[in-house]
């Protein structure tokens, strides 16, 4: 610092590293209440959670910054969502602007697993903070990936825990040549506990169910518990029982989902695979079966903030499209 004309430590000074990634979290309240609105996840009338939500900076190794002061009393999911979207665009504008040239920042969605069937890459959000701005589909702008806020009391990797199964499951897709699409569901009845505690570490649960709910909510769950990091799954999946095979919309679905899986590249395939996702999903035409995929990516490496670590907004720092 010495050797550095007071100029250069000035700007030096002012630097910031560049955003990993940028976190969406939304927490369930403890309070509930009686609403006749109807947001899709509970029918008219139905008792509704209440959810309260955040947007952070991610760093890596666990190291996350506060970017916008949430609201601190729970609301519906719908209207949280959108309280959420419209401060996001800002902290997504700075974040892509501190990398360098290239892929935009990811944006990382963390959700309890009641709400595992919100396509997440398939939100619209206004494209910068003006109220006249047009929206655009999140998903098709940078990679969207789901995350389970339920596992923020799971061993992180470096822990006495790290042998725990989500730290475990992650090496060895990691070491994996390649990754092995597991149908949770289909054609077959759902796999149990056992039947998937011993698949092989380098497999990703697939499913083409909806999953808020019935068997295909079930499964999901089962392998979240089990510490499948990795895992795709449909947002308007299919009910029971299965639809008409001649409709061809789930075998095109995991057809596609092969094809994905199967790329073979100097890298881990694993670590490359939100962004090819997003670049199937911003491609011109769009793969048809990409359409309400939801992309579960829950990297035990940058494991999201403890309830109890919740870092602090630092003074001053309050984003200005904050609303």
């Amino acid at each position: 610092g010495q050797a550095l004309r007071p100029q250069m430590r000035k700007r030096l000074s002012g630097l910031r590293p560049a955003p990993r990634a940028v976190l969406l979290e939304f927490e369930e309240a403890p309070a509930f209440y009686d609403d006749t609105e109807d947001d899709g996840y509970a029918g008219a009338g139905a008792e509704q959670a209440l959810f309260t939500w955040s947007v952070l900076r991610g760093y890596g190794d666990g190291r996350w910054e506060l970017a916008v002061e949430p609201q601190p009393d729970g609301v519906p999911f719908a209207r949280a969502r959108e309280q959420a979207l419209l401060a996001l665009a800002g902290v997504l504008a700075g974040a892509d602007a501190a990398r360098p040239a290239g892929d935009p920042v990811p944006l990382e969605v963390a959700l309890p697993g009641s709400l595992f069937g919100a396509a997440v890459a398939e939100w619209e959000m206004r494209e910068d903070h003006r109220p006249s701005s047009p929206r655009s589909v999140v998903g098709a702008d940078r990679p969207v990936v789901l995350r389970d806020i339920e596992r923020r009391l799971a061993p992180v990797v470096g822990d006495e825990g790290a042998a725990d199964p989500w730290a475990r499951r992650w090496q060895g897709l990691l070491s994996a040549p390649r990754l092995t699409p597991v149908r949770l569901a289909e054609p077959h009845a759902p796999l149990g506990r056992q039947q998937l505690s011993a698949l092989p570490d380098g497999t990703v649960p697939v499913l083409c169910r909806d999953v808020s709910a019935g068997t295909g909510g079930d499964a999901v769950q089962r392998a979240a518990g089990l510490g499948f990091p990795v895992a795709l799954w449909r947002a308007d999946g299919h009910g029971e029982p299965h639809p008409d095979p001649a409709a061809g919309h789930c075998e095109e679905f995991h057809d596609g989902v092969a094809g994905l899986l199967s790329a073979v590249g100097p890298d881990p395939a694993v670590l490359s695979l939100p962004r090819r996702v997003w670049r199937l999903r911003a491609g011109e035409p769009r793969a048809a079966w990409t359409r309400g995929l939801v992309l579960f990516y829950d990297d035990p490496r940058h494991p999201l903030p403890r309830a109890a670590e919740k870092p602090l907004q630092q003074p001053g720092r309050r984003d200005r499209n904050a609303s």
